[in-house]
């Protein structure tokens, strides 16, 4: 069962969150939490397999739907996804400038195609032009031996 961080931290400082002046939480074997908000949102973690991958956090169930929409099409949301779509090298790169972050993302997202969706045109579109969902499309595509596309007549 997983419960909600951001009600959590609320309840236990109030209102008035100051994550400056909070006091420390350790796990069972001792280990200090930290809570950086940034760290909190991502919840990195790292398998010998896969290498770095970040969770998605759930989204609240008793909330107003407006409010769960708004969630999630938020970053905090979406981003881990698209992290997470990846490839291992690029997800694992760590003690580099930006820039060769970035070198290492371009090269990745240079054979990723450009493909959204046209109203009336279903010669070479995809339903949806998300990287996730592209790499996905372009992993299957690369299996089964296909081009993309619907068949042509």
């Amino acid at each position: 069962m997983q419960f909600n961080e951001g009600k959590f931290e609320m309840v236990r400082h109030g209102q008035k969150l100051n994550l400056k002046n909070e006091t420390k939480l350790y796990t069972e074997g001792g280990q200090e939490i930290s809570a950086l908000p940034h760290a909190k949102c991502l919840g990195p973690y790292t398998t010998d397999r896969a290498g770095r991958k970040v969770t998605r956090r759930c989204l609240p169930t008793r909330a107003p739907d407006r409010i769960r929409t708004l969630l999630s099409n938020s970053m905090t949301y979406d981003g881990p996804k698209s992290f997470n779509a990846l490839p291992k090298e690029v997800r694992s790169v760590t003690g580099c400038s930006v820039d060769n972050f970035k070198s290492g993302l371009d090269k990745f997202l240079y054979t990723i195609p450009d493909e959204p969706p046209v109203p009336g045109y279903t010669a070479r579109c995809r339903t949806s032009n998300t990287i996730p969902d592209q790499v996905t499309l372009q992993d299957r595509d690369a299996r089964i031996g296909s081009s993309s596309g619907p068949p042509r007549l």
